[in-house]
């Protein structure tokens, strides 16, 4: 990436809950990973109690990150959020990521040559799947398509639920196929181990609308933070240290649990 603004008429949004650890490093690194390529970043904490909000509310109120707007709102499913963010948007355009993704680093510079000139950017998902063999020796990478709507413009955009279904617009974000648009665009989406994935499609993909309305928190649930743990190794190769996240989160005071701290050991 450059050290520009991709562009002034777009925003990274984000909608969080309890993200203070994740595969990626936590909010924390992604931010700092992130931050300075947009004029505005826009996030909605929708009842984090892990120390999320916390945290944001001191990025913000430090001025480390003076582009950082934190707001807040019940979860009433991923549409409402999602229409939520458009409304507090100042720009044109946003740009919709998780808080454990990142763009490739080739990936701004060709949305900067082309906003404003296409509606449409094919983008494909790149999970880096923390697969062993017995010798501990990193042995798959795979890569999956991704709904194509990350960036849109806000004028018009709105978001809807059907069902267990989630729709832009009138299309189903089904996750796969691409539009015409700018190819080769990234996300980088870190998750966890194989079998911590299976712990997190059981627990948060079924259960997440458990959290609807309610004052519950998914770091409650049991073995939350099994599928929250990053590897170092991992982040290494993508310049996020993990050993400065955690001491500057411990100087801010935290209490981290021990995996984590384990994990810098």
């Amino acid at each position: 990436m450059t050290n520009d603004i991709i562009s002034p008429d777009l925003s990274l949004v984000m909608i969080v809950r309890d993200e203070l650890i994740n595969p990626a490093g936590g909010l924390l690194p992604v931010l700092e990973k992130q931050s300075s390529y947009y004029p505005e970043i826009v996030i909605l904490d929708t009842g984090s109690k892990d120390g999320t909000r916390e945290l944001l509310e001191h990025l913000s109120g430090q001025d480390i990150f003076p582009n950082l707007k934190v707001h807040d709102a019940k979860f009433w499913g991923y549409s409402h959020a999602r229409n939520k963010l458009n409304s507090l948007v100042n720009t044109k355009y946003t740009l919709s990521l998780d808080s454990d993704e990142i763009l490739s680093e080739s990936t701004s510079a060709l949305i900067q040559t082309a906003i404003g000139k296409t509606p449409n950017f094919g983008f494909i998902n790149v999970p880096i799947n923390q697969v062993y063999d017995s010798g501990g020796v990193y042995i798959k990478r795979c890569q999956w398509n991704c709904w194509n709507n990350r960036i849109y413009s806000i004028k018009g955009a709105k978001f809807h639920d059907g069902g267990s279904k989630e729709f832009f617009n009138g299309e189903y974000l089904d996750h796969t196929g691409f539009k015409l648009g700018v190819p080769n665009t990234q996300i980088i989406h870190f998750v966890p181990s194989r079998d911590e994935l299976v712990k997190k499609s059981k627990q948060w993909t079924s259960e997440v609308y458990n959290h609807v309305k309610t004052q519950s928190s998914p770091s409650s649930m049991k073995n939350f933070l099994d599928w929250k743990l990053p590897s170092p190794k991992i982040l290494e190769r993508y310049r996020i240290d993990f050993s400065d996240t955690v001491q500057k989160l411990t100087q801010l005071g935290y209490d981290l649990p021990d995996r984590v701290l384990e994990l810098v050991e």
